[in-house]
């Protein structure tokens, strides 16, 4: 495949993604160098992500830059006076096929990962997203804050804050309604499944239950069974397992938790997959609509599963939202 955007460009190379150099891999630092530094052929060369897969993907958001607006802020000003990381929280939006867009489906709220440290969209939400509006569906991918210690609860803040924003422009995107898909990757898929956590999540800010989580490679509870420098990101050295217990997943899955789409690598050595396993189980346990797929030989970071036991992921974790009564 010819692509309009190569392996030896940057965000800066490209004139229609300069406006997003610095956001496409937020605040992800590679070998002491910023990501927006380094080629996209570098970047997958020095990772597992698919290179065919960012460029296609990239592909698809200077298609949609050069037709119009795509780069939505998510707070007003005041609220970035007081508290000026909220200024970088944004959302692009990726429209569906108009030719195949679904009458009256979700929009999808896709968070990419990053440890909570980093946010990295280019490589796992923008892929997605493209594959996902060629099924008819559209999408919203947030730039959330992230950081070094105690970020929590800012994530979940800012995903509640993304999906007010995106309704405020719902004529302007072409949204039908207001029912939707949370979607993440790694830090992205913890931080959806957290999301379906009433009490922390969607109730908490008076927001409906989405119609489905999407949880990929998710890195659940790392306080029980590491990474724990996760754990520490997220509510800083100092928590204690009364910090841990209201985000513990697994644990607060009920007959009310929201359908969902689990997959997960079997070979995954950067998150456990006994969290996965876990999640998997207390779905099942309460009687939750929910399909689970391990792909038996990927590990973490696959993104839309191109080239690896995952392909086609995205169509299949359609198929079940489409099979929800």
């Amino acid at each position: 495949m010819v692509h309009r955007v190569t392996r030896d460009d940057t965000t800066s190379t490209v004139e229609g993604l300069r406006p997003f150099a610095g956001y496409l891999m937020y605040r992800s630092i590679i070998a002491d160098r910023p990501a927006e530094d380094w080629t996209f052929g570098e970047l997958a060369e020095h990772s597992v992500f698919n290179e065919e897969s960012i460029l296609c993907g990239l592909d698809r958001l200077l298609e949609l830059a050069e037709a119009g607006p795509v780069w939505y802020p998510v707070y007003d000003k005041a609220a970035c006076t007081d508290d000026p990381e909220k200024a970088d929280v944004r959302f692009w939006f990726f429209p569906a096929d108009p030719k195949r867009k679904v009458p009256g489906a979700p929009f999808i709220i896709a968070c990419a990962g990053g440890a909570y440290k980093c946010v990295c969209t280019m490589i796992e939400s923008i892929p997605v997203a493209a594959r996902l509006n060629a099924l008819g569906y559209d999408v919203v991918i947030p730039n959330y804050r992230v950081g070094m210690e105690h970020v929590m609860p800012k994530p979940l803040e800012d995903v509640a804050a993304t999906y007010r924003a995106a309704l405020a422009r719902k004529e302007q995107l072409g949204l039908e309604g207001t029912s939707y898909v949370v979607c993440g990757f790694s830090a992205g898929g913890s931080l959806v499944s957290e999301w379906g956590v009433a009490s922390v999540g969607y109730e908490r800010f008076g927001i409906p239950a989405p119609r489905a989580i999407f949880s990929i490679y998710p890195s659940l509870s790392p306080w029980r069974c590491g990474p724990a420098y996760i754990a520490d990101i997220m509510f800083g050295p100092d928590a204690t397992e009364e910090t841990y217990a209201p985000y513990d997943v697994p644990a607060h899955v009920n007959a009310s938790y929201p359908p969902t789409y689990l997959l997960f690598g079997a070979r995954d050595a950067s998150v456990p997959v006994k969290n996965s396993v876990e999640f998997a189980r207390a779905l099942e346990e309460h009687g939750v609509p929910h399909r689970v797929e391990v792909a038996e030989t990927a590990g973490h970071g696959f993104g839309d599963g191109r080239d690896t036991d995952a392909e086609g992921w995205p169509v299949r974790a359609i198929h079940f939202l489409e099979g929800l009564a």
